[in-house]
């Protein structure tokens, strides 16, 4: 379990009220990873949702013959792995730290259950992790338009 008030600092969490930044902190502990490791894989089941401490996460689509696509690179305050929320929970892109990261690991069953117990906080986090993807998407959106430009 880390503090409650570490999630305050980040304004994913901001405004939710203490007894779910509570509960969301005693669901989650935290993670470190070394240089170069997996944190998942592109359609493995999707078991927990993260917040990104420190380090760098790059946000990796597979290619074809074992080759990868960075798509994006994640830093402190950053979330990933929001497929751990939404049905049918398998992560649709994978998570790489060439760099080393530590992170706050959030059990994604039972953050969907605190979501579904408190339905108006549930609604402030998806709709966080809906900009987020939107950010995200329009990201994506301005690279391709740039490389297809001639």
């Amino acid at each position: 379990m880390i503090s409650p008030e570490i999630l305050r600092r980040y304004p994913f969490f901001a405004g939710l009220d203490d007894a779910f930044l509570t509960a969301l902190a005693m669901i989650s502990d935290e993670v470190v990873l070394a240089d170069g490791v997996w944190l998942f894989h592109e359609e493995d089941s999707a078991d927990a949702f993260y917040l990104v401490l420190r380090g760098t996460i790059q946000l990796r689509a597979r290619l074809p013959r074992n080759a990868y696509a960075d798509l994006d690179q994640l830093v402190e305050g950053d979330i990933v792995g929001w497929s751990a929320i939404c049905r049918p929970a398998v992560y649709t892109l994978g998570a790489y730290t060439p760099t080393g990261a530590r992170l706050i690991r959030f059990e994604g069953a039972a953050m969907r259950k605190l979501m579904e117990e408190r339905p108006e906080m549930g609604y402030v986090l998806m709709c966080r992790v809906a900009q987020e993807i939107g950010n995200r998407l329009a990201d994506l959106r301005n690279r391709f338009v740039s490389i297809a430009t001639p």
